[in-house]
């Protein structure tokens, strides 16, 4: 039996009913106004969820925790004084003290609010994706802006802030007064007086000289901002403070920054260049990710560390000079950079990471060093127009799927220092004709050649003790297995599908004293 009822657009919740649930009207957009019973004494998170056109809010006289004074269209908390839930005509009454967590959760009718002097705390999300607010004013009375937890991560992400999404806030201004936050200089932010951190931003903001740190989510999914000037007082850039800023086309960052955190400018899909000062060390996880128009980014000579999928989905980077500093190129960093067209791997660096390269679909040529102890899995695969590669002699062990799927690679030549080759290593790699397996592999995983349609010869050491019957499926135009006299017999029972192709190779004669 339903514990309400629909008239007029309007939810009629039955007398006698204690609980409203969570996201009980998640995205009924239709929904106009809400009747709440005196008997309701709790109501989840999210029970009006992006209820877009939601204009009248009523708690019945006599409910002992909520109510609706003054005819304000909206739940307060009596206790606390807490408003939880607003809509786009709420006006909120002066004995309100706090703005709950996510009262006008993606209220995206909402144009304007007035903060009565009574509000002490603004709660964490409280005008989070409120598209139409163009302006908001801080009374001096709040001391208090709560930050979040981010479900999408496994820690707080401090600045993940109250007014995050708000596209068309263009003024946001502090009361004078205000002993914790100020707008100084006209500058249409909030900064913390003790820090001065900027923690909330809008698409018209002038970041004060004055400032010194950008924190976590400052200026998060601001899709109409186009331009910033970091000043020089900036020391440090936090998480998120610029994500899914989609309008962004240029930023300066100033050498006094040394550090820029993760996901910093990820999805900012206007950004076309980036230029690294020298002060920045580390480049974060996520920091450029899906950054599709990057054509261009310069890195300081000085950066140590470049993060996991930093540049992931960079589409448009064609080029890239990693630093001389960097000694691990880490998971997925360069991934789906499919205008990327060649990369210099310094001396450096010992690790490229899984799918470092995978799906640079324009790689033509990779020079890989002498140094670089370990390629792991999938590093480069997907890399279609990838032709010749030399695996240094640094190298031991070529991982499962390294050079998987690379359909133009013609020759790849393995060093005598690899002892074992995985799986899937040269899977469908269709243009490979021959490959000499040197005299120190051990070991030939599962498919390891699987797909090589073109492969028409293959040499095999005596050393192999380990190899997968499939290593060569599918090599439909395979026509000659070199192996060594002594070691026939051995291959023979470990790939008999092949048999008929295997040949002796007459044993090298001593020389002559």
């Amino acid at each position: 039996m339903s514990i309400y009822e629909i008239k007029d657009d309007v939810a009629i919740f039955h007398e006698g009913v204690t609980k409203i649930g969570r996201k009980t009207f998640k995205d009924c957009t239709w929904l106009k106004g809400i009747i709440i019973p005196a008997s309701v004494t709790e109501i989840e998170a999210y029970a009006f969820y992006c209820c877009t056109s939601l204009e009248s809010i009523v708690v019945a006289e006599g409910n002992l925790v909520y109510d609706s004074r003054e005819s304000c269209n909206a739940i307060i908390e009596t206790k606390t004084n807490t408003l939880i839930y607003g809509c786009k005509s709420t006006i909120i009454p002066e004995s309100v003290t706090e703005i709950g967590g996510s009262a006008f959760y993606h209220c995206t009718s909402l144009e304007s609010i007035v903060l009565p002097e009574s509000v002490t705390v603004i709660g964490e999300w409280a005008f989070k994706g409120c598209t139409s607010l163009k302006s908001i004013t801080i009374p001096a009375s709040v001391t208090k802006i709560r930050w979040t937890y981010d479900p999408c991560a496994s820690w707080v992400f401090l600045g993940c802030t109250s007014f995050r999404d708000c596209t068309s806030l263009e003024s946001i201004v502090v009361a004078e007064g205000n002993p914790v936050y100020d707008s100084r200089e006209g500058s249409n932010a909030i900064i913390e007086k003790e820090t001065n951190a900027l923690i909330a931003g809008c698409k018209t903001t002038v970041i004060p000289k004055s400032v010194t740190k950008i924190i976590a989510c400052a200026f998060s999914d601001c899709t109409m901002l186009e331009s910033i000037t970091i000043p020089e007082s900036v020391t440090e850039i936090g998480e998120k403070a610029f994500l899914g800023c989609t309008s962004l086309r240029s930023i300066a960052i100033p050498e006094s920054v040394t550090k820029i955190g993760e996901k910093t400018f990820s999805g900012c899909r206007s950004l076309k260049s980036i230029t690294i000062p020298k002060s920045v060390t580390e480049i974060g996880y996520q920091a450029f990710r899906n950054c599709s128009s990057l054509e261009s980014v310069v890195l300081s000579e000085e950066t140590t560390t470049i993060g996991k999928e930093a540049f992931y989905l960079c589409t448009s980077l064609k080029n890239i000079t990693i630093p001389k500093s960097v000694t691990k190129i880490l998971n997925h960093v360069f991934g789906s950079c499919c205008s990327l067209e060649s990369i210099v791997i310094p001396k450096g660096v010992t690790h490229i990471n899984e799918h470092a390269f995978t799906g640079c679909v324009s790689l033509k040529n990779v020079i890989i060093p002498e140094g670089v102890t370990n390629i792991y899995d999938h590093a480069f695969a997907g890399c279609t127009s990838l032709e010749s590669v030399t695996i240094p002699e640094s190298v031991t062990v070529i991982w499962n799927g390294v050079f998987k799927e690379c359909t133009s690679l013609k020759s790849a030549t393995i060093p005598e220092s690899v002892t074992e080759i995985g799986e899937s290593a040269f899977y469908r790699c269709a243009s490979l004709e021959s490959i000499v397996i040197p005299k120190g592999v051990k070991k030939i995983r599962p498919f390891a050649f699987s797909h090589c349609t073109s492969l028409t010869t293959v040499t095999l050491p005596v050393g192999v003790n380990d190899i997968a019957c499939s290593v060569f499926f599918c090599c439909w135009a395979l026509a000659t297995i070199y192996v060594p006299a002594k070691k026939a017999d051995y291959y023979k029972r470990r790939l008999p599908e092949l048999r008929g192709k295997i040949v002796e190779l007459e044993p090298e004669k001593k020389a002559k004293k």
